[in-house]
């Protein structure tokens, strides 16, 4: 679990007041700044590394590199898995699991074999069913062990469903310490109107779908300034790499945290949330996900755009919260008479911003929730947990 990406975050702000000697996080995938104390590492028993299966043979290796996305034999090591976990300090209660593709599942079907009787709580952030056919299966394979299953969206949730014909809750997780600060005065259009982009964008067409909807915004309403980009630097030199020159109109401005954040956030004057492209979902992304990003916005109450198409849970939430206008991000022209008409309407953007921490006040608070969750937590690892 690291804070570089939205459902570690999510997870250390969740778990910050639980008591970190009985947490111990088993990753597979991405290593970098593991920030939960005590963790084991479980790439050392990916494919095709130690596999001891059946499916591991010559045939089966190349079959798998011919049809790699769609049928995968086994990718974890079941036997490399169960001896990697012997370094868990203590004897597990539950296992928390956050998991979104293929792999992570059948890592997950390993990890609950070697840990017979331990109640399952399967939390989904991301999804990625569209990595193999063999998806629903490997979510009917968990099924039995399942005390409890949740999901940030509730597109995630149905699938689950269906699958495993057990009930999933929609949790989508925008909990937080709430600002003492957050905005109040609102600018009218003009040259010192701020517009911030914040966190990573995960499409990078969706940059040229901003410098395009913004250049034609900065046309209609003359001295608009760009759109400020507040991300960590080995973001912007990524773009920059993949041949994406942000300026003019985006601006990168660095990362921010903590208090340098609040003080960000409630001096821009709108917030932008490039999702997807087209009207209808083209990616398990689009179809499935929604941005962590919105916890922050919303607690700071700022106005919010979303560049998304309506099929999305971006889309689903935000309507159903009112939180603000959108539109699909390679739509140019109608995202820009949107933006504009959103800009210019001063009482629109007030209205927003306080429905927006309005949301926070009442649904986000980090220290109730956390409570609860607890105590859901132990009431799951009963043994009279049903």
């Amino acid at each position: 679990m690291s804070n570089r990406h939205g459902t570690g975050a999510i997870f250390l702000r969740n778990f910050s007041a639980y008591p970190q000697d009985r947490l111990c996080n088993a990753f597979i995938g991405s290593a970098e700044d593991c920030s939960v104390r005590q963790a084991v590492d479980l790439n050392a028993a990916r494919w095709p590394s130690r596999i001891r299966e059946q499916l591991a043979v010559l045939p089966g290796r190349a079959w798998n590199r011919t049809h790699r996305n769609r049928w995968r034999p086994l990718p974890v090591s079941r036997d490399s898995i169960a001896r990697a976990l012997a370094a868990i300090p203590f004897p597990p209660d539950l296992i928390y699991a956050i998991c979104w593709g293929a792999e992570g599942l059948a890592t997950l079907g390993a990890v609950v074999a070697a840990f017979p009787g331990v109640p399952l709580l399967l939390h989904i952030h991301d999804f990625w069913p569209s990595s193999t056919d063999r998806f629903p299966s490997l979510l009917r394979a968990l099924a039995p062990r399942l005390s409890a299953t949740w999901a940030v969206s509730s597109a995630i949730a149905r699938f689950v469903e269906k699958a495993t014909a057990r009930p999933c809750s929609v949790e989508p997780q925008f909990h937080i310490e709430l600002p003492a600060i957050y905005k109040k005065e609102h600018r009218p259009a003009g040259p010192d109107f701020r517009t911030a982009l914040v966190g990573n964008v995960w499409q990078n067409a969706l940059f040229a779908d901003v410098k395009n909807a913004w250049r034609s915004c900065q046309r209609r309403l003359p001295g608009l300034g760009p759109v400020e980009w507040y991300c960590p630097p080995e973001v912007v030199t990524r773009v920059r790499a993949a041949g994406i020159t942000p300026e003019p109109e985006i601006v990168p401005r660095g990362f921010l945290r903590s208090d340098a954040l609040w003080q960000m956030l409630v001096s821009v004057d709108l917030a932008l949330l490039p999702f997807s492209r087209g009207n209808e979902p083209a990616t398990d992304y689009e179809r499935y996900s929604l941005p962590s990003r919105i916890t922050e916005l919303a607690a700071a109450g700022v106005p919010m755009f979303g560049l998304t198409g309506p099929a999305t849970p971006l889309a689903e939430y935000m309507s159903d919260k009112q939180l603000g206008p959108f539109e699909p991000a390679a739509d140019e022209e109608k995202i820009a008479a949107a933006l504009c008409a959103l800009i210019v309407d001063r009482s629109r953007r007030e209205e927003l911003g306080r429905r927006a921490r309005s949301l926070a006040e009442t649904e986000f608070p980090l220290r109730p929730f956390q409570q609860s969750l607890y105590l859901r937590l132990a009431a799951l690892a009963s043994p009279a947990a049903p």
